[in-house]
């Protein structure tokens, strides 16, 4: 009986990616950012593919194409959707494994860094309209500034039921983006509901913020203005039992309509209102 032994090395198929780091650079939090690297099998044999980002964090990465055949020689695009949810400097890794042979098989460093741009809203703490006649709406503008070199986002927050009995506000622009070094105009228009001053909450979420910028609604509300051309009726001498008319003009001097009742308090006289 004869014996006859074989023996050998046996090696894990090779393959590479098209880049050696992927650095997203800068980033502004909550945005989406998007990179395109090649995975290529450089190995005589077909290869079973997986790409993932181990950790905690993996739930802010999209990866499209993350696993498939890849024959020998090919190369197969994935893209890598990255939406930043912590400000602050990434240092992860994207991985390789090959069914059938083993996970981590390469592993390629994955770089950014998080930052909350910085912005500035005008007016500061009040948003002034004055006197605002009764359920007359009135409009003002604030101003959201982005002073960085990154993409911000805002969103105007919903207003309370409660102070909704004193006034109702409604923003032209609810949410939105705001592009580096940019300004966003934001007109809010303001409906009284009650007679006197007003003052209501209002609240703008910045994207990062901790804290949502708190701004207060100031007004004073107020009813139609009407003028009369006449302080007195001086009728001098009148014939008894004799209808004598004057006539006095009322003016509405204001945006909303004025309902008037005009009466006479002397019961001495007669007297018809018309």
């Amino acid at each position: 009986m004869l014996t006859l032994t074989f023996k050998g090395h046996v090696v894990a198929p090779t393959f590479k990616f098209s880049e050696d780091i992927i650095d997203f650079g800068k980033v502004s939090y909550k945005f989406l950012v998007e990179k395109t690297v090649y995975l290529q099998n450089t190995s005589d044999v077909d290869i079973h593919y997986v790409v993932r980002v181990p950790g905690s964090l993996q739930n802010e990465f999209v990866i499209t194409n993350d696993r498939g055949k890849l024959e020998k020689g090919k190369k197969a695009e994935i893209t890598i959707q990255f939406t930043p949810c912590n400000a602050t400097n990434y240092d992860m890794v994207l991985v390789v494994d090959l069914e059938g042979v083993g996970q981590d098989m390469l592993a390629v460093p994955i770089k950014a860094d998080c930052k909350v741009p910085e912005v500035s809203i005008t007016p500061v703490d009040y948003l002034e309209y004055g006197k605002c006649f009764l359920r007359y709406t009135t409009s003002r503008e604030i101003r959201i500034v982005n002073q960085d070199n990154l993409k911000a986002k805002f969103e105007i927050m919903q207003q309370d039921e409660q102070s909704k009995r004193i006034g109702i506000y409604e923003a032209d622009i609810m949410s939105g983006e705001i592009e580096p070094k940019s300004t966003q105009i934001v007109n809010i228009k303001l409906r009284t509901e009650i007679i006197g001053q007003v003052r209501i909450p209002f609240y703008i979420k910045l994207e990062g913020a901790y804290l949502h910028t708190l701004m207060q609604i100031v007004a004073e509300s107020i009813g139609p203005i009407v003028e009369v051309d006449k302080t007195e009726l001086d009728y001098n001498n009148v014939d008894v039992l004799m209808d004598v008319p004057m006539k006095i003009n009322i003016t509405n001097k204001s945006e909303i309509d004025a309902d008037y009742t005009a009466f006479t308090k002397n019961k001495e006289s007669i007297w018809r209102v018309t």
